[in-house]
Order: C-alpha cells, then structure tokens, then sequence
C-alpha cells in the first residue's frame, strides 16, 4: 500500500512539473487555472497528499499540450509553428508596403515624365533638379524672348576689320568630354566660334577618356549616346576621339601649323571674343609654352579677381524653401531678376569685419561661412545690401563665403577652403553674371604685356620659322593679341582652356623627359597637368590672357555637388539661349523640377 502510494506520489510529482514547464514557457494555461495551481502548491502541506495529487490532475486535463496529445516536444512543435505564423504575416505585411510603394512612384515618374524634353533623358543624377517650367520637346525654347540686342556689348576686336582668322593656321578645339548636362551648354559656343560661323574653329574634336586613363571610365550610357547623336547632328565640324593613356587629350595635337585649343568639359561660358584673342595671343607672343584663359572659378585667378573688383558681395539664399509664389523669373540668367536682396536682418551677428583676428581664430565660424549647407534645391545666391555700414562694399564683400575664404587665406587650409567650397564657387558665378548684365567684363582684364628676352631661337622646324614670321608680322602691322598677360611663374596650372602650338605639343609629348615624367601616378590620374610640366621642361612659361574670359562650373568634386543644388546650370542656360544660340538650337533641361518650383 505504501508502495502503491508512492508510486502514485512521483507520477504526480512528474505530472506537476510537466504542467509548470508548460506553463512558464509557453503561457498556454488561462489565468484562472494557474491561480488554482499556485494555490494547490502553497496550500500542499493543508489539504495533504492525496488532495494535491487530484488538483494537478485537474490541470492536466485542462493542459493544451495534453489535450492535444502532446508533451514537452509539442511545446516546442507550437512555438515552431507560432514563429512561423508570424514570419508570414511580417513577409505579407513587407509585400503590401512594397506594392503601395511602387504604385506611388510609377504615379509620380508618370507625372513627371512631360518634364524631360530630351530625347537623351536618363535618370538624373543625385542632386540635379531644374527651376524651370517642364514642357516637352523643343517649347521651352520656342517660347523664350527674342535675343535681346546689345547684350554683354564690352568687346575689344579691332573696330573697323573685326577678327580675322589667318590663312594657313588651323586652329582646332580639343574638348574633354564630361557628359551631356555641360557639353549641351557647350555646343552653343562651339558653333558660333566654327568658321562656317564665322568664327575661328576648324574643327571640333571630343576626347572620350578610355577606361583607367584618369578621366572617369566610359560614361554612363545616356552621356555616351548624346555624345553621338550631337556629333552626328555636326557631322563636318565635330568628331570624337578616344584618350590615350598620360598625356590623354593631347594625343591628337601634333600638327604643323596648327593651334590648338584645349577646352575642359565644365566650361559653361565663353566670351565671344575669347577664342580669337587666345589665337591672336598664340601668334602675337610666341616663347610661353601655352596661352590659357582668364577661367572664373579657377583657383589660380580668382584671388586676382577679387582684387579688381570683379567679385560681388553674394550670399546663398537665407530661407530655407523657395518663397511662395514659385519664382516667375527662373528662366533668366540675370541677377536683378530675383527680385530679392540679403536682407541685413539675416546676416550672422558674429561677421563683425572689424574683428578680423577674432573672425579667422573662429575656425567653425569660418568653415560654416565659407562652405555652409545648401538651404534647397535651386536656390539662387541674393546681393548683400545693408551690410556693415551699407557703403563699405568691401566690408560688405568680407561677410561672404569668398571675402571669408580671403580673410583665411594667410591660414592653414585657407587656399583648399577656396578650392573645394561651392558656396565661393557660386558666388565668382552671380558676379560673373552680374558683370554681364551690367556689361562690364573688362572687370576682369588686368596685367600687362610681357616682353621675354631674349627672344626663343627657332629649333629649326618649318613650323617654328613660321610661327617667327607671323610673330614679327604680328608686331609690325599691330595685330591684337597680348596686350594684357599675367605669368604663372610655373604654377601647377590646371589650363580649362588653353591654346598651345602644335609643333611645340609634339616636341614636349616625344621627350625622354616627359616619358619618364608621364610614368607618374600624379600625370596619369590629371591630364591638365602635361600642360604644366612640359611647360617647366621646356622652360617656357604658361601665360593668362585675362581678356579671354570664361567660366568653369565646377573646380572638384565638393564644388560640384554643392552647385547641382544652385539654379546656376539654369542661368547659364538661359545666358545661351538668349545670348549665344541660334534659335533652332536652344536648350531645354535634363531633369525634373526642384521641389517648390
């Protein structure tokens, strides 16, 4: 009997311990049954043995598991199946989002898509919008004003004969391809300078860099069909031309008698008299190496821009959305357009230009005034008025990102603040189109001639013997050309667009020297510097003519994200259009609207 019951005691027992395994692990048991079972368990030692085995009989009855004719496996088989369920419903729940997602997207590209207004439009790239109004096809530009008569008058060729191109120099424009958004801007340019034009280019060839040549690998395949369909729409005047490694754009320019003009791919401006000064210049000063232009946005220049007052006090817009109602003057490229100035309410309060040690020892000041954030897509840049004293515009100039850059230039870092910032990039842009809207780009000239003696004797070349005759021909019938230069002094300069003999290319890329100087990391990664170190080589310098002015849009890579959040492509859109392109050829945007516009 004693036996019997404590056989009976231990099955129990196990019974017991099933039941509260099942209960702390899986919570099948109702509240109630549990409320039973604990008091069961405290009151063991009152209502006996044989009582507190009938209670636990009764949870077992109740069990789930037990019920369901399953032990401490089919907990586990439950919580199995319990995960599974739920993994299902999150996937169904994951799949009814995604759908919601997409339908909301293919509704705002459908929407979107009369906005394009090119045959070439691809996905546009991070960051670039358009503040203008989206048509369709070709309308944009049909219902733009007629070119206005006058526009941008400062020019400097002779007044009586005008430029005239020389019999028996070619001259030939090597442009550095860097997709359609700049070379769309560029075709205006390059068609009015062609000599069916009556300009000074002969020929127009593009350079495609070849993959791992330094210039970014084939472009994307949108760049690359536009690059075609332009070139095929020129056929006669443009070609294309794959780069080589090292000297890459050069490659090509080794003919006699031959000047060739090395224009970079982001150049969005070009003056009309600048090719045929910088050809003039060529002839007229033979010893420098090459003749670049007077480039806005170029790290070596625009100090000196600064200096002569062709730098206006432009700040980024202080608002942070566009303000209501949308802009009516977005397609137009002039300043006083905006219809809005910097209000001196919004100018920080720590910009006190008298404090200037206090100013350039604030390095985060400094950092967030010279490359601040972009307040929006398509913002424009605002003339500071009110600043300071409301006269100084000099004080005004020093509360702005280039006056600032200035300021910091004695500094560590002050010069790649400068050349890296978008917000001082930006700012030499709205002077540049300020200056033009006042007409008055000879703000920009400055220097003097530059008389190298003794002269460079002749390497003995009919090339060289010729480039002498038109040289003492030049100074004898007083041709334009090098009437104000600025020396480089062998800086590393970066040449945007610069013209160079063809026989003096030749000779510099066939040197032992250059050979072993191209098989440099530094020359294979930036092609402009060739430019540069032939001319150390050859030691002849590189000279500005700061009267061919032009403009690159962007000098790196921090430049040209921060401006693809400007309207700035847009107003040098609207400049060609109204000022540079012939009517059947203007141009319409890429990309989708900006938000707000």
């Amino acid at each position: 009997m004693g036996s019997a019951m404590g056989e009976e005691e231990s099955h129990a027992a196990a019974r017991w311990n099933e039941a509260r395994w099942d209960e702390e692990q899986t919570g099948f048991l109702s509240r109630p049954q549990q409320s039973k079972t604990a008091r069961a368990t405290t009151g063991r030692g009152r209502y006996g043995k044989h009582r507190w085995a009938r209670l636990v009989d009764r949870v077992d009855r109740v069990n789930p598991h037990r019920l369901l004719g399953l032990g401490r496996r089919g907990g586990r088989s439950c919580r199995r199946l319990d995960l599974a369920r739920r993994l299902a419903l999150a996937a169904l729940a994951l799949a009814c989002v995604s759908l919601l997602v997409f339908e909301v997207l293919h509704h705002e590209l459908h929407r979107l898509a009369p906005f394009r207004g090119s045959p070439f439009f691809a996905a546009p790239r991070p960051g670039y919008c358009t503040t203008w109004a989206g048509r369709s096809g070709n309308s944009t530009a049909q219902r733009l004003a007629p070119a206005k008569p006058g526009v941008v008058r400062a020019g400097f060729a002779p007044r009586e004969s005008g430029w005239v191109k020389l019999a028996g120099v070619k001259v030939v424009a090597l442009v550095m391809y860097a997709g359609r958004r700049p070379a769309d801007l560029l075709d205006c340019y390059l068609r009015r300078n062609l000599v069916a034009q009556g300009g000074f280019l002969d020929e127009v060839r593009f350079i495609v860099p070849e993959a791992g040549t330094g210039g970014g690998g084939k472009e994307e395949q949108a760049d690359v069909e536009y690059l075609r369909a332009l070139v095929s729409g020129r056929e006669g005047h443009y070609s294309v031309v794959e780069g080589g490694e090292g000297a890459g754009i050069w490659d090509s320019a080794t003919e006699d008698d031959t000047i060739y003009v090395k224009i970079d791919g982001d150049i969005v401006f070009i003056h009309t008299d600048a090719i045929p000064q910088l050809v003039h210049t060529r002839i007229a000063s033979p010893h420098p190496f090459a003749v670049a232009a007077n480039v806005v946005n170029d790290a070596l220049t625009a100090s000196e821009h600064l200096h002569y007052g062709a730098v206006h006090a432009f700040r980024p817009d202080p608002d942070t959305q566009p303000p209501p109602p949308p802009p009516s003057s977005s397609e137009t490229w002039r300043p006083s357009a905006v219809g809005r100035l910097f209000p001196p309410s919004r100018m920080p309060p720590r910009l006190n230009v008298s404090d200037v040690r206090g100013m350039t020892a604030a390095k985060s000041l400094l950092d967030d005034e010279i490359t601040p954030q972009p307040p929006y897509a398509g913002h424009p840049f605002l003339l500071v008025s009110g600043g300071g004293d409301g006269v100084d515009q000099a004080a005004d100039l020093m509360r702005t990102p280039a006056g600032l850059a200035h300021l910091r230039s004695g500094n560590a870092g002050g010069v790649d603040a400068a050349r890296d910032s978008w917000a001082v990039a930006a700012q030499h842009h709205w002077s540049l189109l300020k200056n033009l809207e006042d007409d008055a780009v000879d703000r920009y000239f400055f220097g003097a001639p530059l008389d190298y003696f003794p002269p460079r004797p002749s390497d003995g070349s009919p090339s060289a013997a010729r480039v002498a005759e038109l040289a003492s021909a030049a100074a004898r019938e007083g041709w334009p050309g090098a009437e104000q230069l600025f020396d480089t002094v062998y800086d590393k300069h970066e040449g945007d667009l610069v013209a160079a003999w063809g026989h003096d290319v030749r000779a510099a890329l066939s040197g032992s020297e250059h050979k072993a100087d191209n098989n440099r990391k530094e020359n294979k990664e930036q092609n402009q510097m060739t430019i540069a170190a032939a001319s150390r080589r050859a030691r002849r310098p590189v000279v500005v003519d700061t009267r061919a002015v032009a403009a690159r849009f962007a000098s790196s890579g921090p430049q040209r994200d921060g401006l693809a959040r400007t309207d700035l492509l847009d107003r040098w859109r609207a400049f060609a259009n109204e000022v540079v392109c012939a009517p059947v050829d203007r141009k319409v945007p890429f990309d989708a609207r900006c938000p707000g516009f």
